[in-house]
């Protein structure tokens, strides 16, 4: 219970273990914008292979700070098999917001990418690191709530 008298759920244990049985579809809701760069660039569509991409990088970072070190993966696999995915990113777009920064007195434009997108392949290699996202957000600016996502997987 925090101070104002509301209870606070316990931090639960973030898991890379693998799924028990195959995925072959998963949806990916990105609530708040998932702002991610590659080859330098502000990507404006979330194909598999970026957010695989994001998603290792946070967990590495996250698991190097915080857990037991950097996760026993096979990045260069995970990466090669993310780029053999199938994408649907129709209901994706993006979204732009501000902020003031007291630091900066100024306006600070930022905007990423919102919606669902849904992705079939061979997917219980990714299940763990988008459902471990689900907790410790994706992508750029985290900090702020950016990278929010909801994960469901299908057969």
């Amino acid at each position: 219970v925090d101070e104002g008298g509301l209870a606070r759920p316990e931090p639960g244990e973030l898991s890379l273990a693998p799924p028990t049985g195959g995925c072959g579809r998963i949806r990916v809701e990105f609530v708040t914008p998932f702002r991610v760069k590659h080859r330098n660039v502000f990507q404006r569509t979330p194909d598999f292979h970026v957010v695989v991409r994001a998603a290792l990088r946070r967990v590495a970072e996250l698991e190097e700070l915080f857990g037991d070190g950097e996760p026993d993966l096979d990045y260069r696999a995970l990466v090669a098999g993310a780029g053999e995915v199938e994408a649907d990113l129709s209901a994706c777009r993006w979204h732009d917001m501000v902020r003031k920064s007291s630091r900066q007195k100024r306006v600070m434009k930022y905007g990423g990418i919102v919606g669902a997108a849904v992705y079939e392949g061979d997917l219980a290699p990714y299940l763990p690191l988008l459902r471990y996202c689900q907790t410790a957000h994706l992508g750029k600016q985290t900090a702020f709530g950016l990278g929010r996502i909801t994960v469901e997987a299908g057969p």
